[in-house]
């Protein structure tokens, strides 16, 4: 028993490690092309919210709409940003790499699609945690019930689209 939360504990651990440093990775390469690292660094002051941006990328900014946003503008003819499509390549290996360690690193299916799904729920609960105390996004009631509803979606969401490649990466079956 002891030797299965051993082996839950590493595939949560390097899955959730390896998605907060590649986040972070992407995130300082994709802005610092762009040139607005130093606009970053300069609103942790005002902002320390800000910092989930860097560790927590595709659950803030929700990738998919963005990705979509972007594909189409680039589409209609807007020049293709170097640094927008780093941010986006980002928004899609960061968390394809952590669900393969935390498959790989799973004793069976169950701790493989456990270990990416806590990584997800810490991810966002921290997210979730940090609006509502952060005094400058200021939500109301409503607000934090939107954010939280969000966040469940989020959950739900990435947990099932990347748990699947967890679960395909596992070694056993239970």
């Amino acid at each position: 028993m002891k030797e299965e939360r051993v082996i839950f504990a590493k595939a949560f651990g390097f899955s959730f490690i390896t998605f907060i440093g590649l986040n972070a990775v992407f995130f300082l390469i994709g802005n610092g092309i762009q040139g607005t690292l130093i606009f970053f660094f300069d609103s942790l002051a005002t902002t320390p919210s800000n910092i989930t941006f860097l560790l927590f990328g595709p659950l803030i900014e929700e990738f998919t709409s963005l990705t979509l946003d972007q594909i189409t503008l680039w589409a209609d003819g807007m020049p293709v940003d170097i640094a927008m499509v780093i941010l986006i390549v980002g928004y899609i290996f960061t968390p394809t790499t952590a669900a393969i360690l935390s498959g790989k690193f799973g004793k069976d299916k169950t701790q493989a699609l456990g270990g990416w799904f806590l990584t997800v729920f810490i991810s966002s609960l921290i997210i979730l945690i940090w609006g509502i105390i952060d005094s400058s996004w200021a939500l109301s009631l409503q607000g934090i019930v939107a954010l939280t509803i969000n966040k469940i979606g989020l959950i739900l969401i990435y947990g099932l689209m990347f748990g699947c490649i967890a679960l395909f990466v596992a070694r056993t079956e239970n």
